[in-house]
């Protein structure tokens, strides 16, 4: 939970026994009148009746004065304006506020209102969603809304790239409202998630959240049917709903997301403070999980024994070191204090894809962890496998690959194509001198290989307004093999933009999927001639290896003079995913040699 400035109200404590919050209760007003409000102590047993308020804090120092039971508060501009907004002209409105309702000097107090979270938000008669004020292109924008709910059907049907979407100005219009910090607040979550009623208020425009939900569902429909690198499907990609609405999506229809799962979707969402990056998402969580990961404010409770503790549960509770995979880079984070092993909840760019955890499976993921974090907390022990280690990279390929035109992205993979050919040929000889036979090279057919590593075997598409994913089918190989020219095929330029409802070129599949896995990552080749996309921070003699209770492979790199570890990312390893040809001889009852082995990473 964010914390405000200094608000020097003299809080009356709240029963910590009991399930106790204070009520903003709204005195009437309109246009400039004071806001005036009072509290009232109440208990959720006794079922109350108030609304919620979420909302984005917006900057802290920039605040506003009202008047709490007699004394000045001071509230973020965004909240001032909220309050203004939704006050009643002649009746009193209670109302349940973060910043207001909760002492946000006392961390003891924060730590126990959050664990009741869930239970506030599920008892309000209606949460009511301030977007913020609105100007006259958003009123144009909520317009347009309208008329998509009209004329739903007809916007699904119509062809790609035809349509009111494709009109700039209208289409910055929606993007202005769908892209409001608020849609990215990490506690607007459950916020949303646990209303048995929500109203979104955008001035003094109010209307349901499903009519929201509706509309970007149209949207991003449209706009993954049109050519990669559309100016509208990059802005689809990028509008901060989408992620809250997908969740939304998966909360409404009853599916229970696990807490990686969770983590992983919102990895791009606003905290001020890191430690919400997890707390805020307990109340979406299980019952295990809200009674194994306690809330804790307090300045001595530092993100990195957050992290500890949230590796501790996963192992323990969950069954799984899934939590400790992601695209890291090394050092792992600005505080070189903070071991390799720890999730680092305030970095975005660390955490793998759902994707990733959800097509791909190493043969770790068959067993529990043998795993324990050390009473430090500032080793995990791990056991595993070496299963090969890395002899060749290219990369990290940039953020910016996105930016880069199509032709640009093609010679990238024909770069690719063409010095792998050459290494693997050098990488089998070495092999072949070292071990006196090629037997326990790699047999995988090389192109296919290749191809399916660039893309880590997985597709996208969309249903619903929702974005699935699935395996590669053999037509990518085709676009592959198109994109790059082999053997003369499609040599002729890749058009990145066509007219309305003109056929895109199929090779720009491929392209599009390739630069959303290889963004940040490097790609590589292992001592037995295996391809992998890594993580960022990979390098040669790094080690490729399977610890129990993991979906993924992971990378691991030797530390000097020592026998411990950093973990530098996760991998995918064409050839030991879903049961491949490797996996067979390093996993147990498999025919290979490599032993059980304890890893210490630090």
């Amino acid at each position: 939970m964010e914390s405000l400035v200094e608000s020097r109200y003299p809080y009356r404590p709240l029963n910590p026994s009991l399930s106790e919050i204070r009520l903003v209760l709204l005195a009437p007003g309109s246009g400039s009148d004071e806001i005036q409000c009072s509290f009232q102590h109440v208990l959720l047993d006794d079922n109350p009746r108030y609304d919620a308020l979420s909302y984005a804090w917006g900057a802290v120092s920039d605040v506003r004065p009202i008047v709490l039971d007699g004394r000045v508060f001071q509230v973020t501009v965004n909240l001032h304006a909220a309050l203004r907004q939704i006050r009643h002209q002649t009746e009193e409105l209670a109302l349940w506020i973060d910043a207001v309702s909760v002492n946000q000097n006392d961390a003891r107090e924060r730590g126990r209102q959050v664990r009741i979270m869930r239970d506030i938000y599920r008892s309000a008669n209606c949460v009511l969603a301030w977007l913020g004020e609105a100007s006259q292109a958003d009123y144009t924008g909520l317009g347009l809304l309208d008329t998509m709910l009209r004329e739903q059907k007809l916007y699904q049907e119509s062809p790609a790239g035809v349509g009111p979407l494709h009109s700039d100005s209208l289409w910055d219009c929606l993007f202005g409202i769908f892209n409001r910090p608020y849609w990215k607040r990490m506690w607007v979550v459950q916020e949303l998630a646990l209303a048995m009623d929500c109203r979104v208020l955008c001035g003094n425009d109010r209307r349901p959240l499903s009519e929201y939900m509706i509309v970007v569902g149209i949207l991003v429909s449209d706009a993954y049917r049109l050519p990669y690198q559309n100016p509208v499907l990059n802005k689809a990609e990028n509008l901060a709903f989408k992620g809250m609405s997908e969740l939304l999506l998966y909360w409404r229809r009853g599916e229970n997301l696990s807490l990686l799962e969770l983590l992983l979707i919102t990895h791009e969402f606003d905290a001020t403070d890191s430690r919400d990056r997890l707390y805020a998402l307990l109340g979406l969580s299980s019952p295990t999980v809200r009674d194994s990961i306690i809330p804790d404010y307090c300045e001595s409770k530092t993100l990195s024994q957050v992290g500890a503790d949230l590796v501790e549960h996963f192992i323990t509770k969950e069954k799984s070191l899934d939590i400790i995979l992601g695209n890291r880079e090394m050092p792992p984070s600005p505080d070189p204090t903070v071991p390799s092993w720890i999730p680092l909840l305030g970095v975005p760019s660390h955490w793998t894809t759902k994707a990733r955890i959800q097509w791909l499976s190493s043969a770790g993921k068959k067993f529990a962890p043998k795993a324990q974090v050390s009473p430090d907390r500032k080793k995990l022990i791990a056991k595993g496998y070496q299963i090969d280690t890395v002899v060749y990279k290219l990369g990290p390929y940039a953020d910016g690959l996105a930016q880069l035109s199509i032709n640009a992205i093609r010679a990238v993979l024909s770069e690719i194509d063409e010095t792998t050919s050459k290494m693997l040929w050098v990488i089998r000889e070495l092999y072949r001198l070292e071990m006196g036979t090629t037997e326990g090279f790699s047999t995988i057919n090389n192109r296919e290989a290749l191809w399916r590593t660039l893309i880590c075997d997985v597709s996208r598409g969309v249903k619903s307004g929702e974005v699935i994913t699935t395996p590669a089918t053999p037509e990518y190989g085709h676009m592959y093999n198109g994109l790059i020219g082999y053997r003369g095929k499609f040599k002729c330029e890749v058009a990145p933009t066509l007219g309305p409802g003109e056929t895109p070129d199929p090779r720009l599949k491929y392209a599009q999927e390739a630069e959303t896995e290889m963004r940040r990552r490097c790609f590589f080749v292992t001592r037995r001639g295996y391809f992998g996309m890594g993580a960022h921070g990979i390098e040669t003699t790094d080690m490729i290896c399977i610890l129990y209770g993991a979906s993924l492979p992971v990378v691991l790199r030797k530390k000097e003079c020592s026998e411990e570890y950093m973990l530098v990312g996760d991998a995918y390893v064409h050839g030991i995913m879903n049961d491949q040809e490797a996996t067979s001889t390093v996993m147990p009852g498999g025919k290979g040699t490599s032993k059980e082995r304890e890893f210490v990473l630090c």
